[in-house]
């Protein structure tokens, strides 16, 4: 289908991606949490080497070898965020490689975080997998409905995706639509919680 074939051309990280994220599904659930734990780890240990903020919050609770326990690491506060934002940001990300991005709001002021390319496409084959546990096939329209002002704003951005309409977010609480029929409807409709009240 030409449409994946743009799809995937158009977004070749995203579809790196998607092979090892399809491949979890398949795992035994020993091997899986075994996957679970290197992944903590690794990530752990990133945050340790390339951030200021975590460098400083796990210095001696975190050793450079060794399993990392989830119940180590001490919590992180909306207020933590607020204050350290520039301090959790990787210290090697070159300028321009990385930008601001904000939550949905939906629990008070939008929260405002740094992001880069890699965080929004790896994002993405996400979506793509759970969107495929309903029917739908990469390349195929969908249709996000979602509320938040600040994505609002970026309407016109969303919709460039070859007919794929994309959210820059999603949250637990959303609900998801198969829709086969007629040629040139999407497929495939998103629902955001914030979204809600446009459907009332």
């Amino acid at each position: 289908m030409i449409r994946q074939w743009l799809h995937r051309r158009y977004r070749p990280q995203r579809y790196a991606l998607l092979p090892g994220l399809l491949e979890n599904e398949r795992l035994d659930a020993e091997t899986l949490q075994r996957r679970q734990q290197q992944a903590i780890d690794e990530m752990v240990r990133f945050a340790m080497e390339n951030t200021d903020y975590y460098a400083e919050q796990y210095a001696g609770r975190i050793g450079r070898t060794g399993l990392v326990q989830i119940e180590q690491l001490p919590l992180l506060t909306r207020e933590q965020v607020i204050a350290n934002r520039d301090r959790m940001r990787n210290r090697n990300l070159r300028p321009g490689s990385y930008r601001l991005g904000h939550t949905g709001g939906s629990t008070g002021t939008p929260l405002a975080f740094w992001y880069d390319d890699h965080k929004i496409e790896l994002m993405r084959a996400g979506m793509m997998r759970g969107y495929r546990w309903s029917g739908w096939r990469p390349g195929e329209k969908i249709l996000n409905f979602w509320g938040a002002r600040q994505d609002l704003k970026r309407v016109f951005d969303l919709v460039k995706d070859f007919g794929t309409s994309e959210s820059p977010k999603s949250t637990r609480s959303s609900t998801t639509h198969w829709c086969p029929g007629r040629p040139g409807h999407p497929a495939f409709r998103h629902n955001i919680a914030s979204s809600l009240r446009l459907h009332t």
